[in-house]
C-alpha cells in the first residue's frame, strides 16, 4: 500500500515549486531588462513548420540602429520581414543557428553611389531549440575609416608605382623595406634587386660620405630635443646603374617617428637629374673654355654695366692698356681715361642693340702716356655691354716708320739722280781747273785761286760721294769700320747745312773697329744729327755727339735682344725743346 504524501511535505513542495517560479521570473525579467537595455540590436527568431523562420521579435535598440519598428515584422518569415536578405546567405545561416546550434559571425554592409552608408557585425547563435539570436553592433563609422584607410592606401601605393620619382622606405640600419617600381627607370633594377641592395651597393663612396654625415646631423638634433632634426633634408648623390653607369639623383629625405617618438625608418622620394647635372658639367666647361679665352685673349675685352658704365670684368689684356689694376678700374666708368669729348663718341652705345665699332680710341694712362686702339662694342642683353679693344699704338708708330723710311727713300732716288747731274759738272769744272793748273807756273795769283777752285771741287766731289752712298740700296754687308771716321765724314757733309748758332760738340773716346755697313751707319748717324739741329733751328743750341765703348752682360743684353759682349755706344742729343705730349 502506497504511502501517501503528509499535508506538510506537500505544503513544502509547493513552497519550493513556488520559489523557483519566481526565481525564475527574477531571471528571465532580469534577462528581458538586459535585453531591452543592450545598446547592440538583437532579433529573435523561430524555426517552425515547413522550415519557416518566424521573426518573433526585436529589442528598442534594433529599432533604433535600424531607423523602423520591428514590431510591424513580428510574425513574418525572414525573407516576408526583410526581402533584401533573399539575395544573401543569410536566412540559410539563420536556419542552421536555430536548427543545429552552430554560431555564425559576418558584416553586412550596406552601399549607396559606392558609398558605405550602413555597416554591422553581426553573431547568431540558438537560444533554444529551433529558436535564434541575431545580435548586430553598428560599425558604420569604423567601415568607412576602414574604407577611406584603404581608398587612401591604394591611391598612395598608385602614385607610388606610376610617378616618376622613386618613393623609397628603409629601417635604422639602412635596409630598403619599400621602393617604387620607377626604381627601374632610375639605376635599371627591378623592385626586388634595389631592395636586396644596402646602401653601400646603392651610393657612390663620396655621395655616401656627405649621406651619413647628413643622417649624423639630424639624429644629434633630434637626440637634442631639436624639431629641426625631423625636417626633411635635400641632398644630390652619384647612384650605380645596373648596366655600369652612374646616375645622379636629387633626394628628399625626413625620419619617421615610432610610437615612443624616436626615429624608427627614413622615408625619402628620389628624382634622376643626371641631365640636369650634365649639362651644368657641359656649361662649366663651356664657361672654363670661355673664361680662358677671355683671360688668354691678347685683346683687351670689357665687360661694362650698361647702367652706370662702370666696368665689372676685365682681363689682362685690358689692364695692360689701362695702366691699371682690376681693382682700380672697378672703381671707374669706361669714360675715366678717355680724352674731352668722348662722351659725345659712346653716347650711341648705351642705347643701341647694335654693335659699334670705333677705329681710333685714345687711352690715357695714370702716368700720363697714352694707348690707341680700335674699340668694337657689343650690347649683350639689357644689363651689359662687352667692349673688345685691340692696341694698335705700336702698329701705328710702325705704320709712321714705314713712312719714314720710304720718304727717306724717295728722297735718297732723288738726291741719287741730282747728285749724278751734280757729279757731271763738278767733272767738267775739276778737269779745266787741273789743266788750266798745269800750265801756270807756280807762286802767281791765278795759280793760287784755281787751286782754291779746285780744292772746293774736291770737297764738292766727297759730298756728292756721301750722297750717293745714302741713296743706294745695297743688301746689308757687316764688314770692320772705324766709326770715328764715318761721324768725321758725316759732320765734316752737315757743317756747311748747320747754323752757326748751334755749337757742335764730339766726345769721340773709342777709335776701335766695329762691324757694320759703313753707307747705313753714315745714313743713321745723318739722319739723327738732322733730327736733332732742326729741333735746334729757332732757339738754337749745341748737338753733342759722343761714342765710346761698352761691355753689355746678362740682363743688360737680353733687354735689347743682342749677345752678351763689346760693343760700341753712339750718342746724339741736343739742347732743343723736344717733342710735345
Amino acid at each position: 500500500m502506497s504511502k501517501k504524501p503528509t499535508h506538510e511535505k506537500l505544503q513544502k513542495e509547493i513552497k519550493k515549486l513556488s520559489q523557483e517560479t519566481v526565481e525564475r521570473k527574477t531571471t528571465e525579467e532580469a534577462y528581458r531588462n538586459i535585453v531591452e537595455s543592450s545598446p547592440m540590436g538583437m532579433h529573435f527568431y523561430e524555426l517552425r513548420d515547413n522550415d519557416r523562420l518566424v521573426f518573433i521579435g526585436a529589442n528598442p535598440a534594433a529599432d533604433r540602429l535600424l531607423g523602423v519598428d520591428n514590431q510591424a515584422y513580428i510574425g513574418k518569415t525572414i525573407e516576408e520581414a526583410f526581402p533584401p536578405l533573399l539575395q544573401t546567405e543569410v536566412p540559410e545561416m539563420y536556419r542552421q543557428a536555430a536548427r543545429q546550434g552552430i554560431l555564425w559571425e559576418t558584416e553586412q554592409i550596406s552601399y549607396e553611389d559606392n558609398q558605405i552608408i550602413g555597416a554591422f557585425e553581426v553573431r547568431a547563435f540558438q537560444i533554444s531549440p529551433n529558436k535564434m539570436a541575431a545580435v548586430f553592433t553598428e560599425i558604420t563609422n569604423r567601415k568607412k575609416i576602414e574604407k577611406a584607410l584603404e581608398d587612401s592606401e591604394q591611391s598612395y601605393r598608385l602614385i607610388a608605382e606610376n610617378v616618376a620619382d622613386v618613393i623609397w622606405t628603409m629601417d635604422m640600419n639602412f635596409r630598403f623595406t619599400f621602393i617604387s617600381p620607377s626604381i627601374f627607370q632610375l639605376r635599371g633594377y627591378t623592385v626586388e634587386e634595389a631592395m636586396q641592395q644596402s646602401i653601400e651597393e646603392t651610393v657612390l663612396p663620396e655621395s655616401l660620405s656627405k649621406l651619413m654625415a647628413l643622417v649624423n646631423q639630424k639624429l644629434m638634433l633630434i637626440e637634442s630635443g631639436d624639431d629641426e632634426g625631423w625636417s626633411p633634408v635635400t641632398f644630390e648623390a652619384e647612384q650605380y646603374c645596373k648596366d655600369g653607369t652612374k646616375t645622379w639623383s636629387r633626394n628628399n629625405a625626413r625620419f619617421l617617428p615610432g610610437p615612443n617618438g624616436e626615429p624608427v625608418s627614413i622615408l625619402g622620394v628620389t628624382r634622376n637629374i643626371t641631365e640636369r647635372k650634365l649639362a651644368e658639367d657641359a656649361l662649366k666647361k663651356s664657361e672654363i673654355r670661355y673664361r680662358t679665352l677671355f683671360e688668354k685673349s691678347t685683346d683687351a675685352i670689357f665687360i661694362v654695366d650698361r647702367d652706370t658704365g662702370r666696368y665689372l670684368d676685365t682681363n689682362d689684356a685690358a689692364l695692360a692698356l689701362c695702366g691699371r689694376s682690376r681693382q682700380e678700374l672697378k672703381q671707374i666708368t669706361m669714360l675715366v681715361g678717355m680724352p674731352e669729348g668722348a662722351w659725345e663718341r659712346f653716347d650711341t652705345v648705351t642705347d643701341s642693340e647694335e654693335s659699334k665699332n670705333f677705329r681710333s680710341v685714345v687711352y690715357q694712362r695714370p702716368d700720363g702716356t697714352e694707348r690707341i686702339a680700335t674699340l668694337t662694342t657689343v650690347p649683350i642683353d639689357n644689363r651689359v655691354i662687352i667692349g673688345i679693344a685691340r692696341d694698335i699704338t705700336d702698329e701705328l708708330a710702325m705704320e709712321e716708320q714705314l713712312r719714314q723710311a720710304q720718304k727717306m727713300e724717295a728722297i735718297g732716288t732723288l738726291a741719287g739722280g741730282i747728285a749724278h747731274d751734280f757729279n757731271n759738272i763738278l767733272s767738267a769744272i775739276m778737269g779745266y781747273s787741273e789743266l788750266a793748273l798745269a800750265d801756270l807756273p807756280p807762286e802767281t795769283a791765278l795759280r793760287n785761286k784755281l787751286e782754291v777752285i779746285y780744292r772746293s771741287g774736291e770737297r764738292a766731289r766727297e759730298l756728292v760721294a756721301q750722297i750717293l752712298a745714302f741713296s743706294r740700296k745695297d743688301e746689308l754687308v757687316r764688314s770692320p769700320v772705324e766709326m770715328h771716321m764715318i761721324i768725321k765724314d758725316a759732320l765734316k757733309l752737315l757743317r756747311p747745312a748747320i747754323p752757326t748758332t748751334i755749337d757742335i760738340q764730339t766726345q769721340i773716346t773709342s777709335k776701335g773697329q766695329i762691324l757694320g755697313d759703313p753707307t747705313r751707319l753714315h745714313q743713321i748717324i745723318m739722319n739723327l744729327c738732322t733730327n736733332a739741329y732742326q729741333a735746334m733751328l729757332q732757339t738754337g743750341g749745341i748737338l753733342q755727339i759722343s761714342f765710346s765703348d761698352i761691355e753689355l752682360e746678362g740682363d743688360a743684353a737680353k733687354r735689347i735682344n743682342v749677345p752678351a759682349g763689346s760693343y760700341g755706344k753712339l750718342t746724339i742729343s741736343d739742347s732743343g725743346i723736344g717733342i710735345s705730349s
